[in-house]
């Protein structure tokens, strides 16, 4: 029973209590089975044994912050956005990468924030594309920071739908590929290079074969005499 009592009084003297009674038995049995279905998830997830009675509002913090606790030490840069482009979340390299000291930092903001317009716009402009059309999207995005240089980004963007199949965002997932392009530059500059090298040859090649046919000829002949 969930009770109110108040005292009764009659000229200033308290001459008994008056009580309010409801049964909430239904609702007991009902918070139970709740807090056994969070324990039993809490348990599944973090492997946590469930020490003690806790509230629904506990168990529901312990998996947050398990999760957050995963998702920050995923390599690359991982984040998710609402369909205005604000950023709900991070990894812990998203936050290394703008040079913050924590994912608060970044959460509430949008591209805007860091980026120019002009670069802003462009990753608006993908995301848009990418949450009205319902479907993910892999490609290369560049970056430069303020005082920074240009990173390039091999990125994978998929729209996040909600119960009802709805999209209400996005989730983004990023890894750094500068270094793998420099390379493929310096590799695909000394290709150029060496096929360069190759058609200089065959002409010297063609070119001595002429010469020395030039130079057979007359000697030929003045033999022949």
């Amino acid at each position: 029973l969930l009770s109110h009592k108040r005292p009764l009084y009659e000229n200033g003297k308290i001459i008994g209590i008056l009580c309010i009674s409801i049964d909430i038995t239904p609702y007991k049995y009902t918070e139970q089975m709740q807090l056994d279905l969070f324990a039993r998830i809490n348990r599944e997830i973090t492997g946590a044994p469930t020490a003690g009675r806790k509230s629904s509002s506990t168990y529901i913090e312990n998996i947050r912050k398990y999760f957050e606790q995963i998702i920050g030490l995923m390599p690359g840069n991982i984040y998710w956005k609402d369909k205005h482009g604000v950023i709900l979340g991070c990894n812990d390299n998203m936050v290394k990468y703008f040079g913050f000291l924590s994912r608060d930092e970044l959460i509430g903001r949008t591209d805007y924030a860091w980026l120019d317009k002009k670069q802003a716009d462009y990753l608006r402009k993908i995301d848009i594309e990418i949450m009205s059309s319902g479907k993910p999207k892999t490609l290369e995005e560049v970056s430069r920071l303020l005082n920074k240089e240009e990173t390039i980004f091999l990125s994978r963007k998929e729209p996040l739908f909600d119960a009802n199949n709805n999209v209400i965002g996005l989730l983004g997932i990023s890894i750094d590929i500068t270094e793998q392009k420099r390379k493929e530059r310096l590799l695909h500059d000394a290709e150029i290079r060496n096929q360069h090298q190759k058609e200089q040859i065959k002409i010297l090649q063609s070119f001595g074969s002429k010469i020395a046919h030039e130079l057979r000829t007359p000697l030929m002949l003045s033999l022949i005499h």
